[in-house]
Order: C-alpha cells, then structure tokens, then sequence
C-alpha cells in the first residue's frame, strides 16, 4: 500500500543502526555471556528497505562482516563465542537463528 511504502521511505533514510543481543551461559555455566547482531545503516540496507527486499539483509550483514564494517549476524557472533571458548557449542545452538548451519560448522570445526 502507499502508507507501507511511505513508512518503508522514511525508514530506509532515518536508520542509523541496530544492535540486539542475546544473553548465553559461559563455558563454565558460572556467568552469561552477550552475543550481539549488529547492523548499521547504508545505501545498500536502504535500497532494500524501500525495495521491500528484508528478507536479503541477512546476507547484507554476513557480506560486511565483522572485520569490514563492523556488522555481524548472531549467528557469526555464536561462532566466535564458540571458537573463543566462552560458551559451549550446544549453548551456541540453541540460541542460533539457523541451528542447522551452526551444527554443521561445529563439526568441520
């Protein structure tokens, strides 16, 4: 409708970042550990948003990467979270937005 396409106008100019977390056992289950998705706003995220193509932010975020621009999924977060040591692989999965993905990195890891 038009409202959607003015709200999705005004969003694709205004958004400036999102940060959300998740709080995990640690390894050693004595403390929580956050694991945080980031993404900020950009041309790209902006055009998708106006082209109501949300469901490719996803690979916009793990495209920037973490060492780039400073965005990353939970999922890549999770990732690191496991490779550091601080929280388990079954603590990683069951908070993981693709379980399924996380579990088959764990195992060629």
């Amino acid at each position: 409708t038009v409202q959607q396409d003015q709200v999705r106008g005004m969003l694709s100019l205004n958004l400036r970042g999102v940060v959300s977390q998740n709080l995990l056992k640690t390894a050693d289950e004595t403390k929580r550990c956050a694991a945080v998705e980031i993404m900020f706003g950009s041309p790209a995220l902006g055009n998708l948003i106006r082209e109501s193509k949300t469901y490719q932010i996803e690979t916009l975020i793990q495209l920037g990467g973490y060492d780039k621009t400073g965005m990353q999924t939970l999922d890549q977060a999770l990732v690191r979270l496991v490779d550091e040591g601080r929280v388990s692989p079954d603590e990683a999965r069951k908070h993981a937005r693709d379980p399924g993905v996380l579990a088959k990195y764990f195992k060629v890891a």
